[in-house]
């Protein structure tokens, strides 16, 4: 083929190829104001959503998300956590629309208003794009560590950059649990342990027998059961602040946005004679003046039960602890010391050996037995108290149940008295619980003694008792045999009766 041939056919193909251009040119012309337009509608609408949020609460950006914090005080919203993902967290629980909007009202309506958006637009709506430019910032200087770790977060706020670690609740029983300052988690629990929380709780942190130190934040409760709760200078807490059992000591600079309660030896113990000085803080009040009374209901209902079904195990505690009361407290002591520690070996005997494991079930049986034992002496325990008060007033006790029941109340009566007196106090609470002391000390060996009869009743014979030797007299019996009637001594023979009888003999002699 000919270059001028060659030519024509390339003009030939642009000139086709201008009217499909220009074409083109017009489509974007044409589509370019309508794209323009629905930005600007989602430019306007952002604001409009958002502009309820701003009144109501502060904004903070997270690497993954937004957080909302109200500011005004001591309202149920603690924290709103909106996730890039479409997650909405509220006080740690994750929310629907639906109960966005029936929670939160229009503030509700406006955050699912605002998770229409792209994550990009809700920060731009919220003015947060330098957090997010700062995060991204902090995010690329650690990057080699957020490789490593999949969960490793960044969030910019107000305080500044914090390390989030995991979104996960943390459980655990027995073991006790540490969040580290820069870390983070949703509820924390923690059973028959402690918490050291120097991070971030997004939801509530409990502790069951243990105790709670706070030094970073919680969104949440913080609640101790059976331990106190201690707020640092710089903990936050923003819902409710409870110690049961425990103490609640806020340090100064130290936050709760919640109610504050503490039941227990906390702030009620105070050395103020016209401060209304109570001791043992709620242990003196009403509560614990109905439950004293409570416990000793329903003590005196299981010692009656025991009365009725193991009347002779009663009676034969009874006779010990009548007959023997200092053998019987001895008795008990030696079993609480001995208790635990042959417990335990006996468990790991049984543990190492391989005949022996089938055997372990058969330790919670064992305890639950001892257990039943000491109710059953501290029966005989309150069975010799209600008699001792019915001979002190002369009063007749209809059956061994009333009697029972009647040496409850009476190895309980103390304590309850002092809880009592101890309520207006002042002098009277020195007074009030010196009887609380004293009725504990009753109730501790009349348990004591219990155990130590009813353990003296199951090994039977005294082992300290020295045996009679072998040739002493045995005692008569208590039955003396019927003696037999003696038989008549026959009359004596005449003399000649005699000889005749002699002269006889001697002749059958002869013969």
């Amino acid at each position: 083929m000919s270059r001028p041939e060659l030519l024509r056919r390339s003009f030939r193909g642009a000139a086709l190829a201008v009217p499909f251009l220009a074409g083109l040119a017009g489509s974007v012309l044409i589509a370019a104001p309508a794209v323009a337009a629905e930005v600007s509608v989602h430019a306007e609408a952002a604001p409009t959503a958002v502009s309820p949020l701003l009144q109501s609460f502060r904004a903070d950006a997270l690497r993954d998300g937004i957080l909302l914090r109200p500011l005004e005080e001591g309202s149920a919203v603690r924290s709103i956590e909106l996730v890039d993902d479409g997650e909405v967290l509220v006080n740690g629980k994750e929310f629907d629309e639906s109960e966005l909007e029936a929670f939160l009202g229009p503030d509700g309506a406006a955050i699912v208003e605002l998770l229409s958006l792209e994550p990009g637009e809700r920060r731009s709506a919220l003015g947060l794009e330098a957090g997010r430019a700062e995060a991204r910032a902090h995010s690329s200087d650690t990057s080699d560590a957020s490789d490593d770790n999949e969960d490793f977060q960044v969030a910019v706020g107000a305080t500044g950059v914090k390390v989030r670690v995991s979104r996960e609740d943390r459980v655990s029983v027995g073991r006790s649990i540490t969040v580290e300052a820069g870390e983070s988690a949703r509820d924390v629990i923690c059973i028959g342990c402690s918490i050291e929380l120097a991070g971030e709780a997004f939801g509530d942190a409990v502790s069951v027998g243990g105790h709670l130190d706070l030094t970073g934040t919680v969104h949440g409760n913080a609640v101790s059961v059976g331990g106190g709760v201690d707020v640092g200078e710089e903990a936050v807490v923003m819902g409710d602040a409870v110690s049961v059992g425990g103490a609640l000591d806020i340090a100064p600079g130290g936050q709760v946005l919640g109610q504050r309660s503490s039941v227990g030896f906390g702030d009620g113990w105070t050395w103020g004679w016209g401060n209304g000085w109570a001791p043992f803080g709620a242990f003196s009040s009403m509560h614990g003046i109905w439950w004293s009374v409570f416990r000793t209901g329903l003590l005196a209902l299981l010692v009656g039960l025991c009365v009725l079904i193991a009347r002779r195990s009663v009676e034969a505690g009874v006779r010990r602890v009548e007959s023997e009361p200092w053998k019987a407290l001895f008795a008990g002591l030696l079993t609480q010391m001995l208790f635990f520690p042959v417990l335990i070996l006996v468990s790991v005997v049984l543990a190492v050996s391989i005949i022996g494991i089938p055997l372990l079930v058969l330790v919670p049986v064992a305890v639950l037995v001892i257990l039943f034992g000491n109710l059953v002496g501290f029966a005989g325990v309150a069975t010799v108290a209600g008699r001792a008060v019915e001979r002190r007033f002369g009063a007749s006790l209809s059956g061994p149940f009333l009697v029972a029941v009647v040496g409850v109340v009476a190895i309980q009566a103390i304590a309850i008295v002092g809880r009592v007196i101890g309520l207006p106090g002042g002098v009277l609470g020195i007074v009030g619980i010196t009887l609380v002391a004293l009725g504990f000390c009753i109730k501790y060996v009349a348990w004591t003694v219990g155990l130590g009869s009813i353990m003296l009743v199951a090994l039977g014979r005294d082992w300290r008792q020295v045996p009679p030797p072998a040739d002493a007299a045995e005692p008569e019996s208590a039955i003396a045999p019927p003696e037999l009637p003696r038989a008549s001594r026959a009359p004596e023979p005449p003399a000649d009766e005699d000889a005749a009888d002699g002269s006889a003999g001697d002749g059958s002699r002869e013969d």
